[in-house]
């Protein structure tokens, strides 16, 4: 406590000191001034300044890796709100944090449209922003890609409106990110425009980079894939950001695959799955476990591939994630066509088929799966939609494989 003055006093002091010391990563300190703080709130009676101390808390928390322990604090912040008949919208976007690191996408999607609704509501508009572009990764995670494009539309028009530069960027930057989910790559123009507009410590600049980095890897620049998500990784790193590290070690140790470093990648992802499901960051942990799975498959390894990929794909229906579940579909399709498992095989191509989606990855499987039921007019036909769509990452393999269905055609 701070001698000689108030409560009323002490709950702003320690809240500011939290704060402050939040912003230089002093999290130890950080927690301490909150805890003084929501203790001179409670003497007060002061359920507004409780509810505040009790978000900022549940930010910490999330933030160092505890999830279970943020989502008490929320919960307690929000309900110190509705008893005080207050309407605030950071427990709620804070909550759809939590929900969104744990994998419960219905969860964070309700939380951040309640949230973005009250910001509205009560004015704020660049909150609204941040909480209708988090909405959006939650739409185009359930599968509404539409809906998903029209919310970053929204909080782009927002941020704009309140002169946001960085939620401007981090709108045009999750366009990108569903544009790709669309199986769309071609999205790397815009982001280097805002990579170039901002400096190279700037954690827009590393998402940036982490969406650049995904859309190399999709088209077969493994060189600059890897040049990107390096960036990512390191301004990740040193502002503490535990999701984000994951996502761009993911893409590197995929990088790490597709140049033949098998065994590197293995173990890289392998280490990965589990720091995801230590920490409970269920999303990351699909992602590895997804790498993961494919990287044995270019191994030969097909039990364990298979194991990994149904294990993934098993979460992601499980939390209703779609965007996940068809981005897995055709890796394990692929193992159940080595595997001779063509009713399993077929399944997988029934998921394929029914997405809004249109990936190489999904045309290249579902082009295999015809060519192994003798449907090979279908699976050319496919192709050269691939062909027409995804120029940049056609390969030989793609190449050849269309040359010997042609030529089992003309046979």
């Amino acid at each position: 406590a701070q001698p000689g003055i108030d409560n009323e006093q002490q709950m702003a002091v320690h809240n500011a000191l939290g704060i402050a010391y939040w912003r230089e990563r002093d999290y130890a300190r950080a927690e301490a001034h909150y805890e003084q703080g929501l203790k001179a709130a409670e003497q007060l009676r002061d359920l507004i300044g409780s509810a505040t101390l009790l978000t900022n808390l549940g930010i910490l928390a999330r933030i160092t890796g505890q999830p279970d322990q943020a989502r008490q604090y929320i919960e307690r912040a929000l309900l110190a709100t509705q008893r005080a008949g207050a309407r605030q919208g950071s427990p709620y976007h804070s909550l759809g944090q939590i929900e969104r690191l744990l994998g419960n996408i219905n969860a964070a999607h309700r939380n951040y449209a309640r949230a973005a609704e009250i910001y509205a509501d009560n004015g704020y508009l660049r909150n609204q922003a941040i909480s209708l572009r988090m909405l959006a990764r939650m739409t185009a995670r359930l599968g509404d890609l539409d809906s998903a494009l029209a919310h970053l539309e929204q909080s782009q028009a927002i941020a704009e409106s309140v002169n946001a530069d960085s939620e401007i960027n981090r709108a045009i930057i999750y366009r990108a990110w569903v544009i790709d989910l669309l199986g769309q790559y071609q999205v790397t123009s815009g982001l280097d425009q805002i990579k170039a507009t901002l400096s190279a410590d700037n954690v827009v600049y590393a998402e940036a980079a982490e969406m650049s980095a995904m859309a190399a890897l999709r088209n077969g620049d493994l060189q600059q894939a890897r040049r990107d998500a390096d960036i990512a990784r390191t301004i990740y790193i040193d502002h503490d950001i535990g999701d984000g590290q994951l996502s761009a070690e993911t893409i590197l140790a995929w990088v790490d695959a597709l140049e033949g470093n098998l065994t590197s990648a293995d173990q890289q992802l392998q280490h990965l799955v589990d720091s995801a499901r230590e920490s409970k960051q269920l999303y990351a942990e699909i992602k590895a476990r997804h790498a993961l799975g494919e990287t044995l498959l270019l191994r030969g390894e097909l039990a364990a591939a298979q194991a990994q990929l149904v294990s993934a794909r098993q979460m992601s229906v499980k939390n209703g994630d779609l965007a996940l579940e068809w981005s897995i579909a055709p890796a394990l399709g692929s193992v159940y066509l080595k595997t001779g498992n063509m009713e399993a095989a077929t399944a997988m191509a029934g998921v394929v088929s029914t997405a809004t989606v249109n990936t190489l990855a999904g045309y290249r499987f579902l082009a295999r799966h015809a060519a192994a039921e003798n449907n090979t007019q279908t699976a050319i036909d496919l192709m050269s939609e691939a062909r027409l769509t995804h120029q940049a990452a056609w390969s030989q393999q793609d190449e050849a494989f269309v040359n010997e269905q042609r030529q089992l055609l003309d046979n």
